[in-house]
């Protein structure tokens, strides 16, 4: 009976230890992936190295007779339980050494961030791997149960597929990275102490272990409690990574003079309000002032906040209106017509809804959105409420909460436009709301003579402007992947456009003149003019979005404007003829090879390596 009891508590600790080590890499990759641009091959390189680190752990596992078993087995967990405590902390100080070592301009900077990554996940693999060796003898030397290898293996895998699921659908949508770190950790400590204190005898329990396990269990539970001012430091280096990671000062800073940053957890994603702090000598003033009239209409809209999700941007309070009026205004004008029934899917920033509900002859709008938080947030958030104009709140607007996708699969009603707005195909896990498929089901949802328009990313790639002012289509441009998927979903009318703003803005040259003066820049009048238009058109390309405007039937649209009858703060008849200038080829055969679709996804358009994500 005492050896089954004992056979029960190996299997028991099998099963905890590889839910923990599981735990380990997942916190890792997902950390990971909140600073790498490509989450699949984040996640697909960190299992991957982790078994085979776990295989070299076992080859490196010595056998060795039962008490000298458990001792070791001591040791590996307090190892992992401080592993996986850092995991978190560990890649986000990786990332913060990282971009200090990009602004100095040391080679090899991301480097950096790959070598502390790895090192951590290969180190928590091979402690994993010699764990299960230890586990087997320590069970041969306690029984003589032929089958004890069988089930320890069995509670092993077991023990990870509860970490698999848990870890996506129970922890990850309700709680920190950083939180998840320190409860692990305590679970592997946990059993680090109930080893020392039921499988060592008093000999071997030395005074320095019992001393050891009482302060890192202290540390675990300080860590726990301090985990939201521990994220905020970190959310702080890469949101304002130009004010804290510029110098070595401030690598290390605590950033108590920086705005804290507003963070919502939902089961879908993370979505960060910052507030930036404005820079002492920005010329962003007289730009905005050029450019819109929102702020002489309405001197308290706000100007330095900005709304990421997952780490990526999503817009800035400062020029989100260029953005929306584009994507709103433009295919009405170009269709001569403002249409009843409008969908939108996504958007639940609520902004392109802003535009939307100006019009009072569309009679109604269904808005499709997967995170009802973000949608909260809109409503109660006194930044998001008031850019929004409470558009959410107009009686014409019939809120769903659902996967677009599926919508789109299932519905039967049509529209009169539809509106796409989705964060950029910047993962895997996006395209398929980019491919063939639903735009296929975007086609059956549209009236006669109906439009849909969608946010095209990376269609807006071009370089920069040559000395006519002239651009040219980059080979990382993705227009040609939107040109075919669109054609082969059954779109005949296909229509890009850029939300492009004049270079010859005098108010924005002058303004910017102005402040190079006042700031010393430039030895003369001449230098200075020279340098305040290079400034307005860094300005201008940086703010270059691609939208496409598609319909079922073969049209011939001259982009003709006309006055739209509601209030607008950028755009107008020199903007609009801007937005069709850019030289957009159209392709004479169909190539399959760039069509998006769910079984063959080419967007998103990265290496296969992807990139470090900069804010």
């Amino acid at each position: 009976m005492k050896g089954q009891n004992k056979s029960i508590q190996v299997y028991s600790i099998a099963f905890i230890l590889a839910a923990c080590s599981l735990f380990y890499e997942l916190l890792l990759a997902q950390a990971a992936s909140f600073f790498y641009a490509n989450t699949v091959v984040c996640y697909s390189l960190t299992i991957g190295v982790y078994l085979a680190a776990m295989g070299i752990g076992a080859m490196l596992c010595k056998k060795f007779n039962a008490k000298k078993s458990w001792q070791s087995l001591f040791r590996i967990e307090i190892f992992l339980s401080v592993m996986g405590a850092i995991s978190v902390i560990w890649v986000s100080m990786a990332y913060s050494v990282s971009m200090y070592a990009w602004y100095q301009d040391i080679s090899g900077a991301f480097l950096i961030f790959f070598g502390s990554y790895f090192f951590l996940v290969i180190s928590i693999g091979i402690l994993t791997g010699w764990e299960l060796p230890l586990l087997i003898q320590i069970g041969h030397d306690s029984s003589g149960n032929k089958n004890l290898t069988n089930r320890i293996l069995s509670a092993d895998y077991f023990g990870s597929f509860i970490a698999g699921v848990t870890f996506p659908l129970v922890l990850l949508p309700y709680f920190e990275l950083m939180t998840i770190s320190f409860v692990v950790a305590f679970l592997n400590l946990i059993i680090a102490v109930f080893i020392l204190f039921f499988f060592l005898s008093k000999k071997e329990r030395k005074k320095s272990h019992v001393v050891l396990v009482s302060v890192l269990t202290l540390l675990l539970i300080f860590g726990f409690v301090r985990s939201d001012k521990i994220q905020q430091y970190f959310l702080k280096k890469y949101y304002y990574h130009m004010l804290s990671l510029s110098d070595f000062k401030g690598l290390f800073s605590l950033g108590h003079d920086l705005p804290d940053i507003q963070r919502e957890s939902t089961p879908y994603q993370k979505i960060d309000i910052v507030s930036i702090p404005p820079y002492a000598k920005s010329f962003t003033p007289p730009l905005l002032n050029a450019y819109t009239q929102k702020y002489y209409k309405d001197p308290t809209y706000p100007k330095n906040w900005r709304l990421f999700m997952n780490g990526d941007f999503q817009w800035s309070a400062r020029y989100e209106d260029i953005y929306h009026e584009y994507f709103a205004h433009i295919p009405i004008i170009l269709n001569k017509a403002i249409p009843e029934r409008v969908l939108i899917l996504g958007g639940g920033d609520g902004l392109l809804l802003r535009e939307l509900v100006k019009y009072p002859k569309i009679k109604e709008i269904t808005q499709v959105e997967l995170d009802k938080k973000i949608l909260d947030l809109v409503k109660t958030h006194p930044v998001m409420k008031h850019m929004t104009a409470n558009a959410l709140s107009d009686s014409r607007v019939d809120m769903i909460i659902s996967d677009a996708y599926h919508f789109m699969k299932n519905n039967t009603q049509m529209y009169d436009a539809i509106y796409i707005d989705f964060p950029d195909a910047n993962d895997y896990h996006l395209s398929k709301l980019y491919s063939r498929e639903f735009y296929h089901f975007v086609k059956k949802g549209l009236s006669p003579n109906g439009y849909a328009v969608l946010d095209a990313t990376g269609s807006a790639l071009f370089t920069f402007y040559d000395e006519q002012g002239k651009q040219e289509m980059l080979s990382e441009n993705t227009w040609e992947i939107y040109y075919h998927t669109l054609t082969v979903a059954g779109f005949n009318t296909i229509i890009p456009y850029v939300s492009n703003l004049e270079l010859d803005n005098k108010k924005a040259v002058n303004g910017v003149y102005q402040l190079l003066e006042k700031f010393g820049r430039g030895t003369d009048g001449f230098d200075r003019k020279h340098e305040a238009e290079d400034l307005v058109r860094s300005y201008v390309y940086r703010l270059q979005e691609g939208f496409i405007m598609i319909k079922a039937e073969k049209e011939k649209i001259a982009p003709y404007y006309h006055e739209p009858t509601v209030d607008l703060n950028v755009l107008n008849r020199k903007r609009f003829d801007l937005a069709f200038i850019l030289p957009y080829y159209f392709p004479s055969h169909l190539d399959n090879s760039k069509v998006n679709s769910i079984m063959r996804p080419v967007l998103p358009k990265i290496e296969a390596w992807g990139s470090i994500k900069i804010p």
